[in-house]
């Protein structure tokens, strides 16, 4: 008996002996979990035996367990290095076969995959190309090939204007002449413009042309600038007394006649509720007579309805006729015999097409627009005439050349220091032009003439002077005060920022935005401001010009008291369309991205997804205008170019994020983790892993952080959780137990040889 107590005590403390080596062997392995002996002991009893008469028979190894308490976590300098701090288990792919593993030592192999030191897969939730994480879970890949670019489809512009800006103006005296459209032009009509210096060009108006079109043709001539407006008259004179609840539309947006407005005023009111609304392109005046003038500052086509509901078409009370004097003449061009009877319906059957289109464009003729020009043929000036310049007597020279005369002449105007200066244009043409916004005022008296290079000789008798008012053909110049735009010129615009974009190539462009200062009106109480934008120093305005080529993109912008951007060309939705950018190259060629996609082609917002055009929206709804420095609160765009793999990172919640050359970083997977019900019911089935048993039972896998799983250490990994100095005396008791057991055998055995030995 003593011999079967003293060999499982061996036996017991020998296998404590494994255990405890084996913890010490493994002190430094990454992810290694300990182990411990549990020992029971051994007792033989019958059925009838009494208990307290029981002799224990020994000792046997109950088990062997896993202590799978948390290990210290160390840094590493390898990027994909992970530690769990907390519960769970990475899964690892071994050729099928699912092992589970604390070790996280991961690397990249030649195919792209994460794989652990003995080139078992790491599984993860996979992501797709836009780095997007799902739910569909296996082999991570780190996927080496370069991050293909992305456009700009949209640009967050916050900005604040600042209040206290004037309005950047210049002065000057411009030459004008007065074209009525669009309803006077014909198909292939004409406009023939001549200019200071005696040259001429015409330009072809295309038919329906407005007011806005026209301008927009005319200002592609050189030293043109036109701008354009339509004029719409309503007669109210011959029926006050528009009923109460009729409805006016205009634009689509509609009016409703107030009530309880005595007849008189109600035409006013109108007139004041259509300037308070979103119609901040149209202002509405009331002239004598009760006539309601409407006039849109854009130049574009006026519609409007009457006289009948615009949805039901049922007859409203009251009426209001058309009045169109498109020549100022006091006639009415549109309805000649003044008709009260006159309506809408008598333009036009549809009730929401255009009713009427008086424009009015404005041209200057001059290649300068700071500057007003008058040409005038002096070789008729005859030795010693007397002239006149704004009350200064000039003498003219005796020289018998005529050309040194006009030279002389010239001259003799320039040294005034008038603000007027003089040029000789060719032999003896004679330019003067007034920066200061008055008129010229001319007096010539002599045997000669002088004739202007547009219109009719002007001479005097000898003896009675003619005055000249620096006509040009039959027109008067007028003063003006002007903040033209100019992208070339920082005194015409108040600030201006610029920020990268991206075309379809991932080749970079610059988009710059122009603020302006507009001046104070009484709609728009100093809150006015015009943006122009430009990519590479081209223009990107939509509709094009009659060339097919784009205008100058311009957006009214229009805050509210408190400083907060209200409204966006009347859309308070603070966003704008690029529909008219073609990327090009550096001579200004297209680079073969993808080109624009015009309102009138369908281009439109939300951008689609994915893109098709070089359409992008400039977000400015959170733009203010307050009473501080000009500033660039954020600028940001969604685009990028294409870029190099330059690093990795890992979240957190194992999200493995690639890092490229451009600035960009994109999720490529999230690392899974698994854990038990019973953890210690794994399997250990070498190299640091494990593999699920029905003592274990089935894994519960999701993301790190989720549910009772730990979070993950990137650059680190978790050292073995053997605790050396306990392990050692653990050696120790072990060593004990061994010697003290082979005592109970060797004592055993000497009682043994003294029973022999009696003889």
């Amino acid at each position: 008996m003593a011999f079967n107590t003293g060999l499982s005590g061996l036996r017991a403390a020998s296998v404590d002996l494994d255990v405890t080596g084996n913890n010490i062997a493994n002190a430094s392995t990454v992810g290694f979990k300990g182990s411990e002996v549990q020992f029971g002991d051994l007792y033989a009893s019958g059925f009838l035996s009494g208990a307290t008469n029981a002799i224990g028979d020994g000792v046997k190894v109950q088990s062997v367990n896993q202590t799978f308490g948390q290990g210290n976590i160390s840094f590493t300098d390898n990027g994909l290095d992970m530690a769990i701090d907390g519960d769970g288990f990475f899964i690892l792919n071994n050729d099928g076969e699912v092992r589970y593993s604390r070790a996280g030592q991961f690397t990249i192999n030649k195919d792209g995959f994460v794989v652990n030191n003995q080139g078992m897969r790491v599984q993860g939730f996979q992501a797709d190309n836009d780095g997007n994480l799902s739910g569909v879970r296996g082999d991570l890949m780190i996927d080496s090939d370069n991050l293909a670019p992305r456009r700009t489809t949209s640009v967050d512009s916050q900005l604040n204007l600042d209040s206290r800006e004037g309005v950047l103006a210049t002065s000057g005296t411009r030459l004008q002449t007065r074209y009525f459209a669009p309803n006077e032009p014909t198909v292939g009509q004409t406009y023939r413009l001549s200019y200071p210096d005696g040259s001429t060009s015409s330009v072809q108006i295309p038919s329906g042309s407005s007011a806005r079109e026209i301008a927009n043709a005319l200002s592609q001539e050189e030293g043109v600038s036109a701008s354009g407006r339509t004029e719409l008259l309503l007669d109210g004179s011959n029926n006050s007394s528009i009923a109460e609840g009729d409805v006016f539309r205009l634009e689509n947006v509609d009016f409703d006649i107030p009530s309880g407005v005595d007849a008189a005023d109600r035409l006013q009111k109108l007139a004041d509720d259509i300037n308070s609304s979103s119609l901040s392109s149209i202002n509405a005046t009331i002239t004598g007579g009760g006539y309601l003038r409407l006039i849109s500052s854009r130049g574009d086509t006026l519609r409007f309805s009457y006289g009948g509901d615009p949805d039901t078409g049922a007859a409203q009370a009251g009426s209001m006729s058309i009045f169109a004097d498109t020549d100022e003449d006091g006639s009415n061009d549109l309805n000649p015999t003044n008709d009260p009877t006159v309506s809408a319906d008598d333009i036009s059957s549809d009730r929401n097409a255009p009713t009427t289109q008086v424009g009015q464009v404005s041209i200057t003729l001059d290649r300068d627009v700071q500057l007003v020009s008058s040409d005038l043929d002096a070789s008729n000036i005859q030795p010693n005439d007397a002239l006149s310049l704004n009350g200064t007597p000039l003498t003219i020279s005796s020289d018998a050349n005529v050309a040194q005369r006009v030279q002389a002449l010239a001259d003799a105007i320039n040294g005034l220091g008038s603000g007027v200066s003089a040029s000789v244009v060719g032999e003896t043409g004679l330019q003067l032009s007034s920066a200061s916004g008055d008129p010229i005022k001319l007096t010539y008296q002599g045997s000669g003439s002088l004739s202007l290079s547009g219109g009719t000789n002007v001479s005097s008798d000898g003896t009675n002077p003619t005055l000249v008012d620096s006509i040009f053909n039959g027109v008067t110049p007028t003063a003006f005060t002007s903040n033209t735009f100019d992208p070339t010129d920082q005194g015409t615009y108040n600030h201006a920022t610029s920020s990268t974009i991206y075309d379809s190539l991932g080749n970079p462009h610059v988009m710059t935005q122009y603020f302006v200062k507009e001046p104070n009106t009484s709609a728009s109480q100093g809150n006015a401001w015009t943006m122009y934008v430009q990519v590479d120093g081209e223009n990107v305005g939509d509709p094009p010009n009659s060339s097919g080529e784009p205008t100058m993109a311009q957006y009214d912008l229009v805050f509210d008291e408190e400083g907060n951007l209200q409204s966006i060309d009347g859309d308070p939705d603070g966003e704008v369309l690029i529909s008219n950018w073609t990327p090009v190259d550096g001579n200004g060629q297209p680079n073969g991205a993808d080109g624009p996609r015009l309102v009138s082609s369908g281009g439109t917002t939300p951008i689609p997804d994915p893109p098709v055009s070089s359409n992008f929206v400039i977000d400015l709804g959170d733009t203010t205008q307050f009473g501080s420095e000009f500033a660039v609160n954020d600028q940001s765009q969604n685009g990028y170019t294409t870029g190099r793999l330059s690093g990795l990172d890992v979240s957190d919640a194992g999200v493995i994020f690639a890092r490229y050359s451009n600035g960009q970083s994109q999720s490529l997977g999230q690392v899974s983790l698994a854990t038990f019900k019973n953890a210690e019911g794994l399997s250990p089935v070498g190299d640091t892993t494990w593999v699920e048993t029905f003592e274990s039972g089935q894994p519960i896998i999701g993301s790190p952080g989720s549910g009772t799983l730990g979070s993950i250490a990137a650059s680190s990994v978790e050292e073995s959780n053997v605790d050396l100095s306990e392990e050692l005396v653990n050696l120790i008791i072990a060593q004990r137990n061994y010697q003290a057991n082979a005592k109970t055998i060797e004592t055993s055995d000497a009682v043994t040889q003294t029973i022999i030995n009696l003889r």
